[in-house]
């Protein structure tokens, strides 16, 4: 029984991060905490060091719905 109370903390810890990461991408992605997280992945999609405020606005709207399903696979967790 001990080992089943410390898998279920380790599973909701796991929820918990899982929701605070998903935050953190909706609320924060247009913010400078998300240059780190920019900078790797942006050169993956778009080569050019300018983007248009399309490809702007496209981006945020991906990094929202990625934060809104880690958001609802933690609390499914």
């Amino acid at each position: 029984m001990k080992k089943y109370k410390i898998g279920c903390q380790i599973l909701m810890a796991n929820g918990v991060i899982f929701i605070a990461i998903g935050l953190f991408m909706v609320f924060f992605n247009k913010s400078a905490l998300f240059v780190i997280v920019n900078k790797i992945i942006d050169p993956l999609f778009w080569s050019d060091e300018i983007l248009s405020k399309g490809t702007l606005n496209f981006k945020s709207l991906m990094w929202t719905f990625t934060g809104m399903f880690h958001i609802i696979w933690g609390v499914f967790i």
